[in-house]
């Protein structure tokens, strides 16, 4: 499931678990419209990712991607310490744009 919500700062969407992979593709689809659209700070909210789902990741990596492409800001929140270990553990913690 795939949720977005439009703010002054930006786009936020709701990450999670329960996901096909029809919405896996939904998600970079919605975040290039909105970058399309002019929103150049978009935030990835990660709290009902719940554990390591490689989709997911490669998802938010063609996200961060992306934004990158349009010069705007990528920020994932909320993802638990367990996941971002495993992140950095992959050693895809600065493709997802994840501090050091």
């Amino acid at each position: 499931m795939v949720a977005a919500t439009e703010a002054h700062a930006g786009t936020r969407f709701k990450v999670s678990q329960r996901r096909s992979a029809t919405g896996k593709r939904d998600l970079v689809t919605m975040v290039g419209l909105a970058l399309e659209h002019g929103d150049r700070r978009v935030v990835a909210d990660c709290e009902g990712w719940e554990q390591l789902d490689l989709g997911i990741l490669s998802s938010l990596i063609r996200c961060a991607y992306r934004c990158r492409e349009y010069g705007a800001a990528f920020e994932v929140v909320n993802l638990s310490s367990d996941l971002t270990g495993e992140v950095r553990d992959l050693r895809l913690h600065g493709r997802l744009g994840l501090a050091d």
